[in-house]
C-alpha cells in the first residue's frame, strides 16, 4: 500500500477552479494552501463554468469525466449558486452518483431561497432531489439552514453551517490626523442587487459638508455606476475602478476606513468578512446571513434595505467620528477572528470531508 493510499481524495467544484474572482470562488481559491498542509487529504479543483460562459459545456462535461474516471476519488464538493449554476452541477451531481461518490453541496446563491420557491414540477423535484442525495448540505448560516431544511426536512441532520471566511489582514487602525480624510469603500458587482443606486444617492446625500472619498470596486454596471456619479456631482470624491484582483482589493482595504454594503440580497457577502479582518467599520444591510456576524452598533452598523436617508446618516455618523469607527473596526476584527478566520474554517472542513467520504485517514 502506497503512502498515498489512505488520503481522502477530495474533488472541489467552482465556477474557475481556484483562480475565481467572484465571492465563493475567492474564498475557495484561498483555501489551497491550507488544504496542502493536511496530511488527511488531497483535494483537486474542478472547473464547471469558466471565464467564458459559452464554453460552460466543455468544462462541464470535461468535470463529469474527471469525476467518473478517477477510481480513486471519494468524494464531490460542489459549489452551488441559483440557474444556470444549478442546471450545471445537476449533472455533475449525477455523474457523481452514476460514479457512487459521495457529494457535498455547498450553498451560497444570494437569491436561492427566491430561486428554489419559484421552481414548479419537474425542476423542483430535481432541485429538490440534489439536496435529497446529498451526503452533506453546507450553509453561511442560519437564515439559509432554515431555507433548506424548511425545503427538505429530511436532511436536517446533514445541513452544517460554515460561515465565510478570510485571511486575516494584519493592520493597525490609527486615528487621522487634522487634514485626514476617510475613505468609504464598497466591493462588489454592480448593480441594483447590491444596492449601488442606492448608495451612490445617499453619497449625495451626505454632500460636501464634511471630508470624505469613496471608492465603488467592481465589475457588472461600471459605465451606468460612473454616469450617475457624474450626475450627483460626486465624479471629484468618487473613484470607480471597475474590476480589481485580489492584491487590489487588499491594497483598497488597507487604505480604507468604512466598508459599505447595501444590498438587497446576500448570501454571506465575502466583502463584509473581508472589511471585518481589515478592521473596517462595516455599513450593510441585514441580509442573508450578514446579521448573524454583523450586530447592530457593536461590531457595524445595519441599515434598513433600500433605504436612502438611513443609509446616508449611518455614513456620516462614522465619517464623522473616527472614536466611533475605530471600535466598531476594532469589534469587527475581533469576531473575524474568532468565528471567520480561514485556517480554522479549513480544519472543520476537512474534518467533514473525512467523516462524510467513508475514508478512514488513519486506517
Amino acid at each position: 500500500m502506497d503512502k498515498d493510499s489512505k488520503l481522502v481524495r477530495v474533488a472541489i467544484v467552482t465556477p474557475e477552479g481556484n483562480l475565481g474572482a467572484g465571492g465563493i470562488a475567492r474564498m475557495m481559491g484561498q483555501l489551497q494552501p491550507y488544504l496542502r498542509t493536511h496530511a488527511s487529504v488531497a483535494a483537486e479543483y474542478l472547473i464547471s463554468r469558466g471565464s467564458n460562459i459559452w464554453l460552460s459545456p466543455v468544462y462541464v462535461i470535461s468535470t463529469i469525466l474527471s469525476i467518473v474516471s478517477n477510481v480513486r476519488l471519494d468524494l464531490v464538493h460542489i459549489n452551488l449558486a441559483s440557474y444556470s449554476s444549478t442546471y450545471r452541477k445537476l449533472l455533475i451531481a449525477k455523474a457523481a452518483r452514476f460514479a457512487g461518490k459521495p457529494y457535498i453541496i455547498h450553498l451560497h446563491g444570494a437569491d436561492f431561497a427566491k430561486f428554489w420557491n419559484g421552481a414548479r414540477g419537474l425542476k423542483r423535484k430535481a432541485i429538490d432531489g440534489l439536496f435529497e442525495h446529498a451526503a452533506g448540505v453546507v450553509v453561511l448560516g442560519e437564515y439559509w439552514r432554515d431555507v433548506v431544511v424548511k425545503n427538505v426536512p429530511s436532511i436536517a441532520s446533514k445541513v452544517y453551517v460554515f460561515p465565510n471566511a478570510t485571511e486575516s489582514i494584519d493592520v493597525e487602525r490609527v486615528e487621522l490626523g487634522p487634514d485626514g480624510t476617510p475613505t468609504i469603500l464598497f466591493l462588489g458587482r454592480l448593480g441594483a442587487r447590491k444596492g449601488v443606486p442606492q448608495l451612490i444617492d445617499a453619497l449625495a446625500l451626505l454632500g460636501k459638508t464634511r471630508k470624505w472619498r469613496a471608492v465603488i470596486a467592481g465589475d457588472g454596471d461600471v459605465i451606468e455606476t460612473r454616469k450617475r456619479v457624474a450626475e450627483v456631482e460626486l465624479a471629484d470624491r468618487v473613484d470607480i475602478p471597475g474590476w480589481v484582483d485580489s492584491q487590489a482589493v487588499r491594497n483598497l482595504l488597507l487604505s480604507s476606513d468604512i466598508l459599505v454594503l447595501p444590498s438587497f440580497e446576500e448570501g454571506l457577502p465575502m466583502s463584509v468578512v473581508e472589511g471585518m479582518s481589515a478592521g473596517l467599520a462595516i455599513v450593510a444591510t441585514p441580509v442573508g446571513s450578514t446579521a448573524e456576524i454583523i450586530k447592530n452598533r457593536e461590531n457595524g452598523i445595519l441599515v434598513d434595505v433600500g433605504e436612502v436617508p438611513g443609509l446616508a446618516k449611518a455614513l456620516d455618523e462614522l465619517v464623522a467620528n473616527e472614536g466611533y469607527r475605530l471600535i466598531l473596526g476594532k469589534n469587527a476584527k475581533e469576531t473575524h477572528s474568532r468565528v471567520l478566520e480561514i485556517e480554522a474554517y479549513c480544519d472543520r472542513l476537512v474534518d467533514l470531508w473525512v467523516s462524510t467520504s467513508g475514508v478512514n485517514p488513519r486506517g
